[in-house]
């Protein structure tokens, strides 16, 4: 809590499972500085086993919306004790899974905010997309691109297809040696535990063929009950107050792709507000702000990316 405070409030969880002091560079330093007081989550579990937690597939998601509630609330009350007066403007921010929450927490908890910053946050329907869908399709198509051949383009042409932007093919090798593996095992055992048996998180890297393999996953083909599983830590696009969401072009972790559509489909459902899309394009790097209403009254928001360096100013 800031010794000069503005008057506002900022939320935020954490990206991946780790602890509430990743966000402290990309969040916390800055807005601090602009006299915001800031409080973040580790979510109630962390690390790649974060799974274990819970009894029912699904629990240890759902767990990191109730903490970013929870602390919203405290956060609210020791405030108001600090300074002697409540927030006038809270606000919720994070990356990645915490991108996820911030959305989770418009649709779920719009009282406690004024607004929301998703910063490339994951996409989590019954319907898909999901990560659930393009990991498997990353981790069979890849090894092919990356041995090259006849058809290595045929396969590049896949990876497009399955959401992974044109461009980005020089961060597939790091983004499968790092991340798409590990990310379809440990999230696929929290949503479907049942799918590899008696094996913890699957086995990794495994070749396609391989019985019980992640690489082969068909989220389609899987039981109803994987499908209540997600439903029950999907987001619907209904939010309740201003949200702007930050996409990079390139994500090859995130793709944008899938995401951008699919939040465009949620514009025929009743939704109660407004988004400011901030865009901007690699040829022209400003950032442009505006606020839309569709004719529906959806609340749309367009992903981008934005230069890191420009401050972030509301209100």
């Amino acid at each position: 809590m800031p010794g000069r405070w503005n008057g506002g409030l900022v939320v935020a969880g954490t990206p991946g499972n780790r602890e509430q002091y990743a966000g402290d560079r990309a969040i916390a330093d800055r807005v601090s500085a602009q006299g915001y007081a800031y409080a973040a989550t580790d979510k109630g579990n962390t690390g790649p086993a974060f799974h274990r937690d819970g009894k029912e597939p699904r629990d240890a998601i759902a767990e990191w919306n109730d903490r970013v509630t929870q602390l919203t609330r405290a956060a609210r009350a020791t405030i108001a004790q600090r300074y002697h007066r409540p927030p006038s403007r809270t606000l919720v921010t994070g990356l990645s899974n915490a991108g996820y929450l911030v959305r989770r927490q418009l649709e779920n908890r719009p009282e406690l905010y004024d607004g929301g910053v998703d910063w490339e946050g994951a996409l989590w329907r019954a319907d898909g997309p999901h990560l659930l869908d393009f990991l498997p399709k990353a981790l069979r198509a890849h090894p092919l691109h990356a041995a090259g051949g006849e058809g290595a383009e045929e396969v590049r042409r896949q990876m497009h297809a399955a959401g992974f932007p044109e461009g980005s093919e020089f961060l597939w090798p790091y983004h499968h040696k790092v991340y798409w593996d590990l990310t379809q095992r440990i999230y696929r055992e929290e949503l479907d535990p049942g799918f590899d048996g008696a094996t913890e998180a699957g086995t990794p890297y495994c070749a396609t063929g391989t019985p019980a393999c992640d690489t082969d996953y068909d989220y389609a083909t899987r039981p109803e009950e994987v499908r209540r599983a997600v439903a029950k830590i999907a987001l619907t696009g209904r939010i309740g107050k201003p949200l702007i969401t930050l996409h990079g072009t390139l994500d090859a972790c995130c793709p944008s792709a899938g995401t951008r559509t699919s939040t465009r489909g949620w514009c025929a459902r009743p939704a109660a507000a407004p988004c400011t899309a901030t865009t901007a394009s690699r040829a022209d790097p400003t950032p442009t702000r505006s606020s839309t209403r569709s004719p529906a009254g959806c609340a749309p928001s367009r992903r981008a990316t934005t230069p890191p360096s420009r401050p972030w100013r509301t209100g």
